[in-house]
C-alpha cells in the first residue's frame, strides 16, 4: 500500500508513524512545503517571550530520525494539486522548481490552516505568529532593541499567550491588546469572567481596545500606525476614532483551513472550507481522509460537525485515521471543545458549552456561576475561583463548564470535562470524591460547591 500525508507537522507525522507502526511494509511518503517537520507551533509565544532559548525544544523528532523509521519525508515540497479520480497529485519541489505527478492508494490531508487576514502582513513591522521563522524575525527585531511597544490585533488564545510572551521582555514597555468583540473573554468564556481579567491585565499596565474595528494599518518606516474607531452605540453617529502607534504589530484574528489548493474537488466543507470528515476521518471522496486544522470535527453535545483547531484534536484524529488505514478498527467519537490558557498570572478554561455556543445552536440550558477559593487560606497561594457551569434544564446533567483562576486553578477543567463527557449531573459533581490537602483545596472542593450550588437552584 502507498500512504500519502500531505503536511508534516503534529497530525501528519502522528498518522505516518502510526502507519508505519501498523504497517511496517506500506510505503508511506509526507510532504511539506517547509523545511521542517514535527513542529509544536503551540509553544512560540513562549519561545519569542525567551521562557526557553533552545529552539530545538519545539520539535519532537527530525527528518533524519523519522527517515531512519522508514517513513519517506520531502520538505520544501508543496502539493499543487490533487486528482481524485486518478488518485495522484501534483509535487513541486520549491528549490528547483521541478514537477513531478505522484500516484497513491490512500491520501491524508494534514495541511493546516492559515493565519486570517495574513494578506495585511505586508511590511516589516507586522507579523503573524504561525511558523519558527515568525518567530524568528520578532525575536531579531526584539534583539536589535527595535522593539518598546507591541500592538497585537485578536484577543483569542494566541493572542492572549503572546501578550503574556511580550510582558517578559523587559525591553518592551507598552502592550496594546486590540480586539473587535466586546470583551476578552468573549473569544474563550461567557461574560461573568471579563472583569477578573480585564482586572488582572490593566494590574499590569496593558492597553485594552475593545469594540475595535481597524480602518488602516501603515507602516511608518520605524512602525506601525493603526486607525481604527469604536462603536458603543452600534450608530455610525457614535463613532470614536483613535490611533494607536507601536513598534511592531502582530496579527491574531484566527485561522482558515488551507484547502484552497483542493478547490477543483467536490469535498463536503465546513462554510470555512475545513473538509468534512466522518469519525474515522474519510471524507466523501474515496481513500482521502483529512485530519487537524484542515479539517471538521464532530461536537458530542451540539451533535454535528464543527471546526475546532487545537493540537488534541488532531493527534487524536491523525491516529483514527491512520488506525483506519490499516484495519484497525478506530473511531474518534467526538469533541467537546476542551481548552485552556494562562495570561500573566490568570488561568482559564473552557469545556462543553458557553451561553454563545448554546444560543447559537438553540440548545436550552440552565446556568450557575460561583466564587469560590482554590484552597485553605491558611496555607500560601490562596486566591479566588470563577466557575460556571450550564446545564440541561430538564435532567441537570452538565452540558458545558468554565473557570478562571490562578495557582494551577485551571487543572480543575479536566474533572469538568470529565463530567460533561460522561453525562454527570450537578447533584453528582456536588458530591463527586474529590481528594483533599489543604495545600490544593478546601474540605468542600471548590467544585463540589459549583455542583450543590447548581442543585439547589435546579430545586428551586
Amino acid at each position: 500500500m502507498k500512504v500519502i500525508i500531505i503536511g508534516a507537522q503534529g497530525g501528519g507525522m502522528t498518522a505516518a508513524a502510526r502507519l508505519k507502526r501498523n504497517l511496517p511494509s506500506a510505503e508511506v511518503i509526507v510532504y511539506d512545503s517547509i523545511d521542517y517537520v514535527s513542529f509544536g507551533a503551540c509553544g512560540l509565544p513562549y519561545y519569542i517571550g525567551n521562557f526557553f532559548d533552545n529552539e530545538k525544544n519545539l520539535f519532537a523528532r527530525t527528518v533524519e530520525e523519522l527517515q531512519n523509521t522508514g517513513l519517506k519525508i520531502f520538505i520544501k515540497h508543496r502539493v499543487l494539486s490533487v486528482d481524485e479520480k486518478a488518485q495522484t497529485l501534483t509535487v513541486k519541489n520549491l528549490e528547483n522548481g521541478q514537477k513531478k505527478v505522484e500516484n497513491y492508494d490512500k491520501l491524508i490531508i494534514a495541511s493546516g490552516a492559515t493565519p486570517r487576514d495574513f494578506e495585511i502582513c505586508n511590511n516589516t513591522n507586522t507579523f503573524t505568529v504561525k511558523t519558527l521563522y515568525d518567530a524568528h524575525a520578532i525575536k531579531d527585531k526584539i534583539a536589535k532593541g527595535e522593539v518598546k511597544s507591541v500592538s497585537i490585533l485578536g484577543a483569542g488564545f494566541i493572542g492572549l499567550e503572546l501578550l503574556e510572551a511580550f510582558k517578559n521582555i523587559p525591553s518592551v514597555d507598552t502592550i496594546n491588546i486590540i480586539d473587535f468583540k466586546h470583551s476578552l473573554t468573549s473569544n474563550i468564556l461567557d461574560d461573568d469572567f471579563e472583569e477578573a481579567l480585564e482586572k488582572e491585565l490593566r494590574k499590569h499596565n496593558i492597553n485594552i481596545y475593545l469594540k475595535a474595528h481597524v480602518e488602516k494599518i501603515d507602516n511608518t518606516g520605524k512602525g506601525v500606525q493603526i486607525n481604527a474607531h469604536t462603536n458603543n452605540h452600534n450608530t455610525d453617529a457614535h463613532h470614536e476614532s483613535f490611533t494607536i502607534q507601536s513598534d511592531i504589530l502582530i496579527v491574531s484574528k484566527g485561522f482558515v483551513p488551507n484547502t484552497h489548493f483542493l478547490d477543483n474537488i467536490t469535498f463536503k466543507k465546513l462554510p470555512n472550507g475545513a473538509l468534512l470528515v466522518d469519525r474515522e476521518g474519510r471524507t466523501n471522496i474515496a481513500n482521502i481522509y483529512a485530519i487537524g486544522d484542515c479539517a471538521s470535527v464532530y461536537h458530542k453535545i451540539i451533535k454535528h460537525d464543527v471546526y475546532i483547531p487545537l493540537a488534541t484534536i488532531a493527534n487524536k484524529m491523525a491516529r483514527v485515521a491512520a488506525d483506519s488505514i490499516a484495519g484497525i478498527p478506530s473511531k474518534f467519537t467526538g469533541s467537546i471543545g476542551s481548552s485552556m490558557l494562562k495570561v500573566l498570572d490568570v488561568e482559564l478554561g473552557k469545556t462543553g458549552l458557553t451561553e454563545y455556543e448554546a444560543k447559537k445552536h438553540n440548545i436550552p440550558y440552565n446556568k450557575t456561576f460561583v466564587e469560590d477559593y482554590n484552597h485553605t487560606n491558611y496555607y500560601p497561594g490562596n486566591a479566588r475561583v470563577f466557575m460556571k457551569v450550564l446545564t440541561n434544564p430538564d435532567t441537570g446533567v452538565i452540558i458545558g463548564g468554565q473557570i478562571l483562576g490562578k495557582n494551577g486553578t485551571v487543572l480543575r477543567i479536566h474533572a469538568l470535562s470529565a463530567a460533561v463527557e460522561k453525562g454527570l449531573t450537578v447533584e453528582e459533581l456536588g458530591m463527586l470524591d474529590f481528594a483533599y490537602a489543604p495545600p490544593f483545596t478546601r474540605t468542600w472542593e471548590a467544585l463540589n460547591i459549583l455542583g450543590n450550588v447548581a442543585s439547589a437552584k435546579k430545586k428551586v
